[in-house]
């Protein structure tokens, strides 16, 4: 889950994915409509498995995200599709009673409920979300 800028300034949770391996990033129609973001037309041709391609009419919107934790921030510019993924997980599970205790939060505390996925992050902004939050050493 990330704090993602709406048109209108507010901030709002949006689910993600963190994909180092798709080369841009996404959104969903739906996510791109509850965010009010001001989209542009693009031709977008998306390469897949088996070294397929398809091409899609698509738009193009530009927002920041915001980590919960850290409040680190990216700018994203993203490609807009109607869906990412499947909802992850493929089904709702119990959770366990009680987590171990971590150093870190949690970025989704309803990891364990099929949802659907709003946005994923690519390898455009990924070394800038993983950096985040850490600290950076001279060598």
């Amino acid at each position: 889950m990330v704090r993602v800028k709406a048109h209108n300034g507010q901030y709002v949770l949006c689910r993600v994915l963190l994909d180092s391996g798709s080369e841009n990033s996404f959104v969903t129609f739906r996510c791109a409509a509850k965010l009010g973001l001001k989209q542009r037309s693009h031709q977008l041709q998306l390469g897949g498995i088996g070294n397929s391609t398809k091409r899609h009419n698509s738009a193009i919107v530009n927002f920041q995200a915001e980590c919960q934790h850290t409040k680190g921030k990216v700018n994203v510019r993203a490609f807009i599709l109607p869906e990412i993924a499947c909802p992850t997980p493929s089904a709702t599970f119990q959770s366990l009673n009680s987590l171990p205790d971590i150093a870190r939060p949690l970025a989704d505390v309803n990891f364990s409920k099929s949802r659907a996925i709003g946005i994923l992050l690519g390898s455009d902004v990924y070394e800038a979300i993983v950096m985040s939050g850490k600290v950076k050493h001279d060598s």
